[in-house]
């Protein structure tokens, strides 16, 4: 239909400027015709071309009685040219608006090509980013399997390592009480030089097993110590790790939201374009129908041009031959060019329809995929709350550990203190014992004295003996002198006799001295051995006294150490954590923190320095990737809220405690 109303159009065009131009020539005589096509302007300013060359093509000129009926016929239908001509001007007017209209849509068209490619891209980035995603988060779950079988083992051990200890202070406490049993014995029985050294081989063995087991002990400690320091690490290790995955969470949480705004942005775009489109069609619509009323009122002045027609083909026939001829050149022409329009036109609509359909396709997989990204999300916070509530659990689980820590600690310290008083105890029952010696050693020297009087009494004895034996020896001598009978041999058998006697008793006697003389002497060794005795238990006790001053102050310092560097560690921890939680402008903490598209903060104080809060629309830049957001897109995370205020407490407790060791 369209077709045949613009043939029906330039036709009748071309014979109107047919009809115009042979009544000028019919004016203006010997005059060339011109090629160009007659513009819709009045008649009287415009030159027409003729049909016919002239005179120099040999052809007649119309006479004057010619010339006189074609004005009668002008002067007749005046109207009918002028009704023809402004028909003419809007129904050009009206091609060129569809041609305006259909190049919009054309433009239109491509904008949508471009936004749906770059959607495409966005998609694509996202799948890539979210495949990435799941690959940190397969590698994080094999490092918290790792870590987690790490700790299980370190538990193990130091669970070996507290049983160990549990054994050995059992082991120390037994070996205690057979010291107190011995020291029990050692003070029932008498002393002795044998039962001396007895005794000291077996203390001496007994403290050489003490010693042993306080450097197990020790060693063990140190172990534990060190198992702790690793526990820590690992315990830092694991916050560093769940705090990069709870920024990469939100990142990826933020980052979803504005893919989600986007697409929904986008999906308005494009009812807002099938709205464009089908206000378009419409009006194309509207078109078509103007056309074809304009192709009906085109029928109707073809019966008055038909009769005008006919009244001028017997004088004008070569002429209007001549101006068929031009008219079905030009009318083969345009037709061949507004069908190529027209193809044109419906393989665009054609195409923009199927463009159409496969974004409404893409974007109804999108939104499937948008749906599985979110349940695979769910499943991801789900997972995350799984591990915070792991976390937790270790958390609360490290602060049993430093409890028993602290346990360990005061156990540790109360068996220092018993150790310390038992040392007192055995000061004072040392003391006791040098009492006890010195006592005995006043005995023994009272003894002494009293064996010292007695000897000088037996001696004095021994010399009166000694003098009466001298003073018989003189009388038997005499006796032998004077007597010379039987008498004399009486006499002498007795003085022989008691000679016997006397010599026995000053055997006796002497006897008695030289027992008294080793009971001496034994009695000397026995102070002199127990005196050694004393004082080496002196020595030793002072020995042990020193060395257990200097390990409980070493192990003072080094856990004043620990707990310095452990402190220290933590702070610097916490000085680069806090890189990361303060806010980029004004390099504070974050308090009132809102999270921007791109995953980044900014604390509320700097939103409302460089943007106006009241207004959704306002842009705030990021200092760190230069991407704007506005503020509508703008939100606020508790957890970041929270985390900061544990952060705050933890530093400064840190702090308080830095400056109280």
């Amino acid at each position: 239909m369209q077709s045949q109303s613009s043939n029906n159009l330039a036709y009748s065009n071309v014979q109107n400027k047919t009809i115009l131009n042979q009544i000028q020539s019919s004016k203006s005589l010997n005059k060339l015709p011109s090629n160009k096509e007659v513009s819709p302007l009045p008649i009287k300013q415009q030159t027409l071309p003729s049909a016919t060359n002239g005179n120099n093509n040999g052809n007649r000129t119309p006479s004057n009685q010619q010339q006189a009926n074609n004005k009668q016929s002008l002067t007749n239908a005046p109207t009918d040219f002028g009704s023809i001509i402004q028909q003419s001007n809007v129904i050009t007017h009206v091609n060129v608006d569809t041609e305006k209209k259909l190049r919009k849509l054309q433009e239109l068209a491509q904008n949508d090509k471009e936004m749906i490619e770059l959607q495409r891209k966005t998609v694509y980035i996202q799948k890539l980013e979210i495949q990435s995603l799941q690959q940190k988060y397969e590698a994080l779950k094999r490092n918290f399997e790792a870590i987690s079988t790490q700790s299980m083992n370190e538990r193990q051990s130091n669970d070996q390592a507290m049983k160990r200890i549990q054994d050995l202070e059992k082991d120390k406490e037994r070996l205690n009480l057979q010291l107190k049993d011995l020291q029990n014995k050692f003070n029932m029985l008498q002393i002795g030089p044998e039962f001396d050294n007895k005794k000291d081989m077996e203390i001496k063995e007994l403290k050489d097993m003490n010693e042993m087991k306080k450097e197990e002990i020790y060693s063990l400690k140190k172990e534990v110590i060190q198992k702790q320091k690793k526990i820590a690490e690992v315990e830092v290790r694991f916050d560093q790790l769940f705090r990069e995955k709870d920024k990469e969470v939100e990142q990826g949480k933020s980052d979803l939201v504005a893919s989600q705004d986007l697409i929904k942005e986008q999906n308005h775009e494009l009812k807002t374009k099938d709205k464009n489109i089908q206000s378009l069609e419409q009006q194309v619509s509207q078109l078509n129908r103007i056309l074809d009323e304009k192709t009906e009122a085109n029928l109707t002045m073809s019966e008055v041009i038909k009769r005008v027609k006919n009244e001028l083909t017997s004088e004008y026939e070569p002429m209007i031959k001549q101006a068929k001829e031009e008219s079905n050149a030009k009318d083969l022409f345009w037709q061949r060019e507004i069908d190529k329009k027209m193809q044109k036109q419906d393989e665009e609509k054609f195409l923009v329809s199927q463009q159409v359909r496969r974004l409404e396709l893409q974007i109804e997989d999108w939104k499937n995929k948008l749906e599985d990204k979110q349940k695979e999300c769910q499943n991801y916070l789900q997972k995350l709350d799984e591990k915070r509530d792991l976390y937790n659990e270790l958390m609360q689980r490290k602060e049993e550990m430093e409890l028993n820590k602290n346990n360990i600690i005061d156990d540790l310290e109360k068996i220092s203190f018993v150790k310390d008083q038992e040392i007192q105890e055995c000061k004072n029952e040392i003391s006791i014992l040098h009492k006890s010696l010195l006592d005995k050693q006043r005995e023994l020297e009272s003894e002494k004295q009293s064996y010292k009087e007695k000897i000088l009494i037996l001696e004095k004895q021994n010399e009166i003996l000694s003098d009466m034996l001298m003073k018989r020896e003189g009388e038997i001598k005499n006796l032998q002198n004077v007597k010379n009978s039987s008498s004399k041999m009486q006499s002498q058998e007795d003085l022989e006799r008691k000679n016997v006697m006397l010599r026995e008793e000053l055997g006796e006697k002497n006897n008695q001295i030289r027992q008294l003389q080793l009971n001496l002497q034994i009695a000397k060794g026995d102070i002199q051995n127990n005196m050694k005795v004393i004082e080496e238990l002196q020595n030793k006790i002072q020995n042990e006294l020193e060395n257990q001053s200097y390990l409980n102050n070493m192990q003072l310092k080094d856990l004043r150490r620990n707990y310095v560097n452990d402190m220290s560690s933590l702070k610097k921890i916490l000085d680069k954590i806090e890189i990361h939680i303060s806010c980029l402008s004004c390099a504070k903490v974050y308090q009132d923190c809102l999270m921007l598209v791109c995953g980044h903060c900014i604390c509320h104080d700097c939103i409302s320095k460089h943007s106006d809060p009241k207004s959704k629309d306002s842009i705030v830049f990021c200092e760190e990737c230069k991407i704007e957001t506005k503020n509508r897109y703008l939100v606020k995370s508790l957890s970041f809220k929270n985390i900061n205020a544990n952060f705050i407490t933890g530093k400064q407790m840190i702090e308080t405690m830095i400056n109280n060791a």
